[in-house]
């Protein structure tokens, strides 16, 4: 999900969820059954996707990125009001990993705003290197015990199955 690492924009606490200065809004594109959003969250190495009529987000993470990047995408979910989304991180394209802390203080920031927002939608994660999926596993089992619904995937096939069960599950 994010580079590993000594960083110190990986060990920030963080105060408030207010979108970030460094938000861009993102591009609009109609289709008869939904709209869809795609944009990049400022500089970071990623694009985010946001299908309404499929009540999912896409994150494609394509090099590092940092907790900041991450909080990011995470304070933009509850500020558009899709909290309950459906959540796909595809890192495929990068063999960069987070480190232990940085996905505490992730899980932080999620659970700071599932208090705030209700319960998060489910997240799957897409990996390409057994240290992404080592730390996607921690993720899963650490969110477990604020409520969190992910799970981890090194084929993205079967990352959108999951997604697509959980939402059948869950309703409209």
């Amino acid at each position: 999900m994010t580079r590993g690492g000594d960083s110190p924009e990986l060990n920030n606490e963080r105060e408030g969820f207010a979108v970030p200065a460094s938000y861009q809004a993102p591009s609009m594109t109609a289709t008869a059954s939904s709209w869809r959003y795609d944009g990049h969250v400022g500089d970071a190495p990623l694009t985010y996707s946001r299908d309404d009529a499929g009540r999912r987000i896409t994150v494609t993470i394509t090099g590092p990125a940092t907790l900041d990047d991450l909080m990011r995408i995470v304070e933009r979910q509850a500020a558009e009001g899709t909290w309950g989304y459906a959540m796909l991180y595809d890192q495929r394209t990068t063999a960069t990993s987070a480190s232990a802390g940085a996905l505490r203080a992730l899980l932080a920031g999620v659970d700071r705003l599932t208090q705030a927002h209700g319960p998060r939608g489910p997240v799957a994660m897409v990996c390409l290197t057994d240290e992404q999926f080592g730390m996607g596993r921690m993720y899963s089992t650490l969110g477990e015990h604020q409520g969190l619904d992910s799970e981890v995937f090194r084929d993205l096939a079967a990352a959108e199955a999951w997604l697509d069960a959980r939402q059948k599950r869950a309703g409209p």
